[in-house]
């Protein structure tokens, strides 16, 4: 089958040679043989790749909806984190957190959890920042906006903000940022990708911006949560994002 072909590559040669990685880890994550075949035999096929730099790292998500909805629980669904971790092999922290955003100093806002993580002092591998979904309730700001951590400040404030902070905080830590798909109900929602974009670039941060993977037709009844097909194709983009900026080397320790 496609999928056996595909273990006995990573198996014989280790990793897909640049400059094909990439499109290798998504075609093989989008195939549906793929989760059939690591439900079935996670155990067994695990070790063949092991070589992987994600295997036993810890990544640490922060986000909205699209994780704490579609991340799964652990206990009855198996959501897009835990199907693409049986690849990755990492230990996740998925914190998404219904409702919050980027500039929330409460709850599970980007800047309360930033806090909370600094504070804490555990240096995760991967930190990846995925909030925006919730951004169009306050303002987005420009891209002059200077970092702040203060209540009601501007979406890029925060952001610049909560970058940097755990950047500071945790300098062997890479950190990625997701852009939200479209949500069919914010006309906003363009321009504000693009301006997550513009910090991103002016921070040099790797982001994916998943406007590029999805559409509104990938989202379910409400057009603002994911359809289960957009949550497979968030889920690979989302690994690749992780892939790409994990470092390689020994673990950083955090559970």
């Amino acid at each position: 089958s496609y999928f056996e072909t595909v273990d006995g590559v990573l198996g014989a040669e280790l990793q897909p040679k640049a400059p094909y990685r990439s499109g290798f880890y998504r075609a093989m994550m989008l195939n549906r043989d793929f989760w059939t075949y690591f439900g079935e035999n996670a155990t067994a096929s695990l070790p063949d790749v092991a070589v992987l730099q994600t295997r036993g790292k810890s990544v640490y998500i922060g986000g909205d909806s699209l994780h704490a909805y579609a991340g799964g629980d652990g206990a009855t669904v198996e959501g897009f984190v835990t199907n693409y971790n049986r690849f990755l092999g990492a230990h996740v922290t998925n914190a998404g957190y219904a409702g919050s955003k980027w500039s929330e100093t409460t709850g599970g806002g980007g800047i309360k959890q930033v806090t909370d993580l600094v504070a804490a002092g555990k240096p995760y591998d991967v930190f990846v920042l995925a909030w925006g979904t919730n951004d169009d309730t306050g303002g987005n700001g420009t891209i002059n906006d200077e970092a702040s951590n203060a209540e009601g400040c501007t979406m890029v404030a925060a952001m610049k903000w909560c970058i940097t902070q755990l950047r500071t905080a945790f300098p062997k830590s890479a950190v990625g940022v997701v852009i939200p798909p479209p949500k069919h109900t914010d006309e906003g929602m363009k321009e504000r990708g693009d301006l997550m974009i513009e910090v991103c670039e002016l921070l040099h941060v790797p982001y994916v911006d998943m406007r590029e993977h999805l559409t509104v037709n990938d989202l379910g009844a409400d057009k603002i949560h994911l359809g289960a097909g957009g949550a497979v194709k968030y889920g690979a983009a989302e690994a690749e994002l992780i892939l790409r900026i994990c470092p390689y080397g020994a673990a950083l320790g955090a559970e």
